[in-house]
């Protein structure tokens, strides 16, 4: 979904706690994508880390295959690489940069909370016009 559809849902609701402004407002906020700078600082952290890693940790030396060549010669033919230690590296850099999603019990606490104070501000303006 695009943001201009979300901001053409909101507007066609019908409001709650939260003005359809207010909500409109967050979602402008919302960046679409990386930005240019985000984005090389994340490869450059990403080479750094990569090429950091011990090679023999990379390598995976058990599946090292050779080849008998001419002249005798012993030959590495084949060899598998931890892809998983590559992948785990990437992750983690880009973790750090995802913020956290708002969890669904979490919004729904927050509006909860909105309606108990509305609730309560509802009341104290009932007490004091009596």
């Amino acid at each position: 979904m695009k943001k201009l559809e979300v901001i053409k849902q909101v507007q066609e609701c019908v409001s709650s706690v939260f003005s359809k402004e207010d909500v409109i407002k967050l979602i402008n906020k919302i960046e679409g994508g990386l930005n240019e700078d985000l984005a090389l600082e994340i490869k450059k952290q990403i080479s750094t880390l990569i090429m950091n890693i011990d090679e023999r940790k990379l390598i995976d030396l058990d599946s090292a295959e050779f080849e008998l060549s001419y002249n005798n010669t012993i030959e590495l033919s084949s060899v598998n690489i931890d892809l998983d230690l590559i992948t785990d590296t990437i992750e983690e850099v880009l973790m750090d940069h995802v913020e956290p999603e708002i969890t669904i019990k979490e919004i729904e606490m927050f509006h909860l909370d909105n309606k108990i104070d509305q609730v309560i501000l509802e009341r104290v303006k009932a007490d004091n016009e009596l």
